[in-house]
């Protein structure tokens, strides 16, 4: 009945190179110069970092799922990263923080996982459920034999 409960989301491993927009006259066309050097040079991920602008989060990020992508740099920038389908060095995609140039290095589908992977999962859950139910129908039986009046309110 759950099975979505369950699914594993999709993934994306990627680095980013940023591009600070207070700290560079047309940052679109820097990133976009930068992006061509890369795709020609086969530069690795870590040595490109140095092209950008510093920034206080990580230039690597492995196994990001979109909401974690989104928490870290943003709901458009997550929507767009998780929109390619290509490997290697993509962008500029735009974030909170400003410009970035992605290299993505892995990117999986959601799935769902085999059975015995879960099945511990959902064994716990279907006890807490029950639990809930007999703990709420506790409630509502002692509830139902008291009249709960707040003071200051009218009554008839």
């Amino acid at each position: 009945e759950n099975q979505e409960k369950y699914r594993i989301p999709e993934m994306i491993s990627f680095t980013q190179v940023y591009f600070n927009p207070d700290k560079r006259k047309d940052v679109i066309e820097d990133a976009k110069a930068v992006l061509a050097r890369l795709k020609s040079a086969q530069r690795e991920p870590k040595e490109a970092v140095s092209l950008g602008d510093t920034i206080m989060i990580d230039s690597a990020f492995r196994e990001k799922s979109p909401d974690e992508a989104a928490r870290i740099l943003g709901t458009e920038f997550a929507d767009e990263l998780f929109s390619i389908d290509e490997k290697g060095w993509q962008g500029p995609i735009e974030s909170t923080f400003g410009l970035h140039l992605v290299y993505i290095s892995e990117h999986t589908a959601s799935q769902m996982p085999e059975f015995e992977n879960i099945r511990e999962n959902m064994k716990n859950d279907f006890m807490y459920e029950r639990k809930q139910k007999v703990i709420d129908g506790a409630y509502k039986a002692v509830k139902s034999r008291y009249t709960i009046l707040v003071e200051g309110l009218p009554y008839e």
